[in-house]
């Protein structure tokens, strides 16, 4: 079986240098109790000083609903450059339409801004009306991985979504939330596990 790796959802240089001690990367951010924000610069610049492990950095500029304005998406796009220009290993973000549909249009521009660097859709994949057709948009605008529950609270009781996530994945993989106790959950045949308070993985690494 394919080793699992292990993804920590940090906040503090201090959390980032204890991950080190085990996991295989860090997503950055601040605000965990919302959900997550964006880190900060100093954060960021210190962690990666101090760490070996690649570090993504969370792109969110506030808490709530992830339909943006368009001040929220300057603010990201500004973010973006400045993370990335500072040692950011990739971007952890997720925009959505007033549907509930991803938007497809600003993820692909900050998708543009990564210039190859890993991109991950967060936990706003949780409530999309089409999980499956949002999968194919994600893989089409260059996504490495999906975090998720299946939907739900925890991953075992999104199991039944995250089985079928991981069969039109093919090549990708899924992997679980938190709230999920690995033996039982869904996501043995996944290779990658975020370890947050919030989300699961769906991805190849």
């Amino acid at each position: 079986m394919a080793r699992i790796l292990l993804e920590i959802v940090a906040s503090t240089l201090d959390d980032c240098i204890a991950a080190e001690n085990g996991a295989d990367r860090i997503e950055l951010c601040t605000a965990i109790a919302t959900g997550g924000l964006t880190p900060s610069l100093g954060t960021l610049i210190e962690t990666k000083r101090r760490v070996r492990i690649p570090v993504l950095a969370m792109l969110r500029p506030r808490a709530g609903e992830f339909l943006l304005f368009d001040e929220d998406f300057a603010t990201m796009r500004r973010a973006a450059a400045l993370l990335l220009e500072n040692g950011a290993d990739g971007l952890v973000f997720g925009m959505l339409r007033s549907d509930g549909s991803i938007d497809t249009k600003r993820c692909g521009k900050l998708a543009e801004i990564a210039d190859g660097k890993q991109t991950v859709f967060h936990r706003a994949f949780d409530i999309v009306p089409d999980p499956s057709r949002t999968l194919d948009q994600l893989t089409d605008l260059g996504f490495a991985r999906v975090l998720t529950s299946g939907q739900k609270k925890t991953a075992v009781e999104g199991c039944e979504l995250i089985r079928r996530l991981i069969a039109q994945a093919g090549s990708r993989s899924v992997g679980r939330r938190r709230g999920s106790r690995p033996q039982r959950g869904p996501t043995r045949r996944s290779n990658s596990l975020h370890a947050g308070p919030h989300d699961g993985v769906l991805g190849p690494n």
